[in-house]
C-alpha cells in the first residue's frame, strides 16, 4: 500500500491520497516522463500557491517534473537518481575523480535556459541534487559529527 502525502516543514500533513492503481492520479494530465512519483506531485501541486519551494527525494524528483512544476510557477529541488538526469552527466566530475578528492567538495552544471541546476556534493559518496531555483553558491561549510569522532 503506498500513502502519498504532501506536509509542512513542520510535518503538518496538508494533504494525502492513498494510491489504488494506475487511475489514482488520472487528474494529472502531463507527458507520462515525471513517472508515479511525478505524477503524485503535480496532483499535489493544483493545491499549492504559486511561487511556493517544495522539496522532495530522489522517488518523485526527475528534470520532467522539475520543468512541469516551473510552468506552474512552483519550484522545486531534491535529490536525483543519475538515470533520471542523463542529459546533464557528461558536464559534471565523475564519481571516481570525486571519491579522490576530499569531503565537501561539489560540482554543478546549469541547464541552457538556466532553469535548472544539478548539483553533485561527496559527502561519504557522491550526492546528486537537482533544484529549480537554488544554486551552487553561496557554499558554506558546517560542522559535522561522526560515530569514529563523538567515540573517540
Amino acid at each position: 500500500m503506498k500513502n502519498f502525502v504532501i506536509a509542512n516543514p513542520d510535518g503538518l500533513v496538508l494533504d494525502f491520497k492513498i494510491y489504488q492503481g494506475k487511475e489514482t492520479f488520472s487528474d494529472v494530465a502531463v507527458n507520462e516522463n515525471v513517472g508515479l512519483g511525478g505524477k503524485a506531485v503535480l496532483s499535489f501541486a493544483k493545491t499549492i500557491p504559486r511561487d511556493a519551494a517544495i522539496f522532495c527525494d530522489r522517488y518523485f524528483t526527475s528534470v520532467h517534473l522539475l520543468e512541469s512544476l516551473l510552468n506552474l510557477s512552483i519550484y522545486c529541488s531534491g535529490t536525483i537518481m543519475k538515470n533520471r538526469c542523463t542529459s546533464f552527466q557528461g558536464k559534471l566530475i565523475s564519481d571516481k575523480l570525486m571519491m579522490k578528492g576530499n569531503r565537501g567538495e561539489s560540482d554543478a552544471v546549469v541547464s541552457g535556459g538556466k532553469d535548472l541546476c544539478l548539483v553533485k556534493w561527496y559527502d561519504n559518496k557522491p550526492i546528486t541534487l537537482m533544484s529549480s531555483f537554488i544554486g551552487i553558491q553561496p557554499e558554506g561549510e558546517c560542522k559535522h559529527s561522526s560515530k569514529r569522532t563523538v567515540n573517540s
